[in-house]
């Protein structure tokens, strides 16, 4: 028995010797060819080998090789003629049987003990490990210079030696210099997808090899979604099988774990699914702690997920809760695991079970019809098309040369020729990766801040000004269809734009954006593009849609990009100026009163509540007042053409507004100085006060419709028996339906307003002195008995009507300066108090209302009148009169 249990010792003894000598051999063998292989010297010498082989060429070799051979003995002295068949054999056979003998060692290993090893994976054959990937000299020589790159970077973000001399900008500049050398490195190998996997290992090395810091994983996470971008493989699964596999030795750090997760690198089913199949299958107990971290914090801490999102894990830590409950990690999540299990995880309070993704926000407002368009393309981000569209961008991104737009606009006419759906789809799938990109620059830069003291604010626009270059190429190369491409490109903008807005409301950055807008309104007039004065026409009528689709009281956290995108020197002037005929005025002038009104109603809106007196709010409010100035003072003629329909939009209490948009006078007209301008007799008889103002939209058809101008004829040519007549018209200025009956028709009183003097002025000279006398009697009847409400939309809308000196004006400072020669006091006071209010704001004012004003001043007995009614009067009139000028002075 002795000598038996000897031999059986010397034998295991032997075998254990024998096999750990293979290990090692294995080991140092795998070592030495890695290292062969990834030596950039070697790498190159035989790169330049072929080179030459290739050219026929002779292989340069330092001279001092020579010398070095010369002295070698004859047998290890290489021949210039290379080695000869017998003696390449031999290579071939040691290698063939290295091979064997190893995979003999690696079987043996596998069958020899009866317990299972930490070091030794169950599934060796299910998948290939880093660096048994085949890959020829190239990609060697590839994977190599990546690695070498990301050893670089990791010093930059790492503990930096900072050298004598070394500044900030050196620091930053290297830094992205490495960042755009290693983009380089991925952009040329696109679709080699065995390479997609080596440099995310190569990467996730570094994470996992010492102290990780948040702007080091920040980069690092940077650097593998762009992996994601452009290899067609499911990398994020091989990733996490990477981090999970037991024979790689390696700490798991969960909160790296969690930081893929966080980023939507690892998704949560991936997760757990590939989680719960590697504690199933090598059943190691320190791989449970992770996980048990990672739930504790996202379930239980934070409670962003229900538990059921882990169910496959948990099923595989309840299955080793005996063991587990041994270990001190786990205790806290046992209790923690028991406390959400008696709460119940249907309990509607619990927030766990109502949240159903930590990236997913719910929209502020109701879903409207774009809000359900962008939940439904974006549901299909994760498919073909969308990585197809991607892939495109990034093809698009390094073009420069004409010849390359040529064919590349060519690679994606299909998806232009058919301006259907999947065009749409094109352009909001590239939009949103440029826009990502953007506002991930800035994550990058507020994280990169603590290591390289960059600027927080610093955006990364190259996606964004790709896209536009981009978009303008498209339209400019495309001969038919452009206005349709460019309203589906703007689409497809306002789209992404909401997804953003509506989602990330209190985040949302408008920058992107705006760039964008920006780029493609400057290339509208650039000479290089050479669009036509049509093209240009309708590319402008199409911004101003989509401008007024997402205005600010749609999209409020854009409110400051837009109006500066609608004020810009670019895009303003352009459509002002673009007015070829009157139908071309009627439509660009339309539709950018409707952008302006677009203002006025966000105005009305805010100015109920406490925001309007934020800071935020005063600036806006700036910034639309010196819009407005710069189109008085530069497109006049816009506002005496469409005052009457901005006028209905400005709120009352915006009377410096007002004031702004009737203050507008005609480029060819001075307007007399109001403190010296003669009586209104004497102004009748200049040819200025005898031309109507043009008015652009039409105001006619209002009345029209209500058969009004009917009841007005009649009323004019019966003057001895009227009365059914003003019947008539005073219960057509007020709404007939039932839902609203007796409410003033504002737009009607308005559009009556200005009709009358119309109507007065065009008759023919044996109608018009009557007709003139006859009208006011009317409007005197409508002032003198209707009631305080219908009193002050009449005199608004008369005052809007006194602006430069025209017939209009006339007739309407002739009709208010007559009230004050009666005795309604109730009416004067009336007139002074909306008079005092327009002339109390800040200049400028307009012209026929401050002229009456003045007038109404002059009149001797009005003066202590005019005190008495208003004690203000008398602070007003001493701020605008000129020094020297006593009310009394003729």
């Amino acid at each position: 028995e002795e000598t038996a249990k000897e031999e059986m010792i010397n034998s295991l003894s032997s075998d254990n010797l024998n096999l750990g000598c293979s290990l090692i051999k294995k080991a140092v063998v795998d070592k030495a060819t890695e290292d062969v292989n990834r030596d950039p010297l070697i790498i190159d010498a035989v790169e330049r080998r072929k080179e030459a082989m290739r050219h026929g060429t002779p292989f340069n070799i330092d001279e001092n090789i020579f010398q070095i051979m010369a002295n070698l003995p004859d047998v290890l002295r290489p021949s210039a003629r290379g080695l000869t068949n017998e003696q390449f054999k031999i290579y071939e056979d040691f290698a063939s049987s290295s091979k064997g003998q190893l995979g003999q060692v690696s079987q043996s290993s596998t069958t020899s003990g009866t317990k299972k090893s930490p070091t030794v994976n169950p599934g060796e054959n299910e998948r290939v490990k880093v660096g048994e990937r085949k890959l020829d000299q190239r990609s060697l020589q590839i994977v190599a210079e990546f690695e070498q790159y990301i050893k670089q970077l990791d010093k930059v973000l790492g503990n930096w030696p900072n050298p004598a001399g070394d500044s900030k900008e050196e620091r930053v500049r290297e830094f992205h210099n490495l960042t755009k050398a290693i983009s380089d490195v991925i952009k040329r190998t696109e679709n080699m997808n065995v390479l997609a996997y080596e440099f995310a290992i190569k990467i996730m090395i570094q994470a996992f090899g010492g102290k990780i810091s948040t702007e080091k994983m920040t980069v690092y996470l940077d650097l593998l979604t762009t992996l994601k971008r452009y290899y067609d493989s499911n990398l994020s699964i091989e990733v996490l099988e990477w981090i999970l596999d037991p024979q790689e030795s390696r700490t798991l750090k969960y909160d790296i774990i969690l930081i893929l997760m966080r980023k939507n690198f690892i998704t949560i089913n991936e997760f757990d699914e590939k989680y719960a199949e590697a504690l199933e299958k090598y059943n190691q107990l320190y791989q449970f702690v992770p996980v048990s971290k990672i739930i504790q914090t996202l379930v239980f801490d934070e409670k962003l997920l229900p538990l059921e999102n882990f169910q496959r894990s948990i099923e595989q830590i309840l299955k080793n809760r005996k063991q587990l409950q041994g270990m001190p990690e786990m205790g806290k999540f046992f209790e923690d695991l028991e406390k959400y299990r008696s709460a119940g995880s249907t309990d509607p309070n619990n927030q766990a079970t109502r949240v159903k993704a930590p990236t997913q926000q719910q929209p502020q407002q109701p879903q409207s019809q774009n809000m359900m368009l962008v939940m439904n393309l974006f549901s299909e981000r994760e498919g073909e098309f969308y990585k197809n569209c991607a892939k495109k961008l990034y093809q698009w991104l390094p073009i420069s040369d004409e010849e390359e737009i040529q064919e590349y606009v060519k690679s994606i006419s299909d998806v232009l020729l058919n301006q259907d759906e999947s065009t749409l789809k094109f352009f909001v799938y590239i939009t949103d990766i440029c826009v990502e990109h953007a506002l991930e620059s800035t994550k990058r830069a507020e994280l990169y801040t603590s290591a390289l003291d960059l600027d927080a604010q610093n955006m990364d626009f190259t996606y964004i000004d790709a896209l536009s270059k981009l978009i303008t190429v498209l339209l400019k190369t495309i001969t038919t269809g452009k206005s349709e491409l460019f309203e589906k490109c703007l689409h497809s903008i306002m789209l992404v734009l909401i997804k953003h807005h509506d989602f990330n409301r209190e985040k949302f950055n408008q920058r992107p954006f705006f760039r964008l807008f920006l780029n493609l309104i400057y290339d509208l007039k650039r000479k290089e593009y050479n669009f036509s004065a049509t093209d240009i026409t309708q590319f402008l009528s199409i911004l101003m849609r989509l401008f007024d689709k997402i205005q600010p009281l749609k999209c409020p956290s854009f409110a400051f990009a837009w109006l500066q995108l609608v004020s810009n020197k670019d895009f303003m002037p352009l459509v002002l100026t673009n007015v070829a005929n009157n139908q071309n005025k009627l439509d660009m002038w339309g539709r950018f009163s409707s952008l302006l009104i677009g203002i006025f109603k966000m105005l009305k809106e805010v100015s109920e509540t406490e925001y309007f007196k934020s800071e935020s709010m005063k600036t806006f409010y700036k910034g639309v007042l010196r819009m407005l100035l710069v189109i008085l003072n530069d497109f006049p003629e816009f506002f005496i053409e469409m005052s009457f329909i901005l006028c209905e939009y400005i709120p009352e209490k915006f009377i410096q507004i007002r004031n702004l948009v009737l203050s507008a006078f005609p480029s060819n007209t001075v307007p007399p100085n109001p403190y010296k301008a003669p009586p209104l007799q004497q102004l009748e008889a200049k040819d200025e006060f005898r031309v109507l103002p043009a008015t652009l939209p039409s105001f006619f058809e209002r009345i029209t419709s209500i058969e009004l101008h009917t009841s007005l004829l009649n009323f004019l040519n019966n003057p001895q028996n009227n009365d059914n007549f003003f019947r008539e018209i005073c219960n057509k200025l007020v709404i007939q339906t039932e839902s609203a009956k007796g409410t003033i028709n504002v737009p009607v009183v308005n559009s009556f307003v200005l009709y009358i003097p119309n109507l007065v002025f065009r008759a023919q000279d044996i109608k018009a002195k009557e007709y003139r006398r006859e009208s006011y009697t009317l409007l005197w009847k409508l002032l003198t008995y209707s009631n305080s409400n219908m009193r002050e939309t009449l005199l608004n809308s008369i005052m809007n009507n006194i602006r430069y000196p025209n017939l209009v004006t006339f007739y309407y400072i002739n009709l208010l300066l007559s009230f004050f020669t009666s005795d309604n006091d109730g009416l004067q006071e009336q007139i002074f108090r909306m008079l005092e209010s327009r002339v109390a704001v800040e200049a400028p004012h307009p012209w026929g209302i401050f002229y009456t004003y003045v007038n109404i001043m002059r009149i001797p007995k009005m003066k202590e009148k005019a005190y008495s009614l208003n004690s203000n009067i008398k602070e007003v009139w001493n701020q605008n009169r000129p020094e020297g000028f006593s009310p009394g002075e003729q």
